[in-house]
């Protein structure tokens, strides 16, 4: 049995495979998206104290020249924003936010949004990133990127 290819059965098959081709795209994003946000409600939201200097964080990469920490801390009810930059070796960090009191968390679908004395700290999970937002700007991190962890103790000690 021979089967006759024309341009129309040709499309189609192309049209067919490009179609299943963005399905599978858009649910690999869902899926990194997805394990991200359930990543930040269990270390972040979810999290149970073991020790009164317990923190748990989101980072930027290890290895960049600047990065981008947003640490909260349960028991302290603490969050901070602090910058690392590269220098050599070197590790300098900034605070360029907090550690501001949390008074409530809220969430939102993909948002969550910590509410402190100031303008709130807002945590944005995007397509293909997370932002954080606060008082005084905002940094993106793409979820290749993206590191979840906690410190025992933090470095505050």
């Amino acid at each position: 049995v021979f089967m006759h290819l024309t341009k129309k059965t040709v499309l189609i098959g192309v049209a067919s495979l490009l179609i299943l081709g963005l399905a599978a795209w858009g649910v690999n994003v869902f899926l990194v998206m997805n394990n991200a946000q359930q990543s930040f409600d269990k270390n972040f939201i979810h999290f149970q104290a073991k020790s009164d200097d317990n923190e748990t964080f989101i980072t930027q990469g290890i290895g960049k020249k600047e990065a981008y920490n947003l640490s909260y801390s349960p028991v302290k009810k603490t969050i901070e924003i602090s910058k690392s930059t590269k220098n050599g070796d070197i590790y300098a960090s900034d605070s360029i936010y907090g550690a501001a009191k949390v008074y409530d968390i809220k969430q939102n679908a993909n948002r969550y949004v910590f509410i402190t004395a100031t303008k709130p700290i807002i945590v944005d999970f995007g397509i293909t990133s997370v932002k954080v937002t606060y008082d005084g700007g905002h940094f993106e991190t793409p979820y290749s990127e993206l590191h979840f962890g906690e410190t025992f103790p933090s470095e505050d000690n």
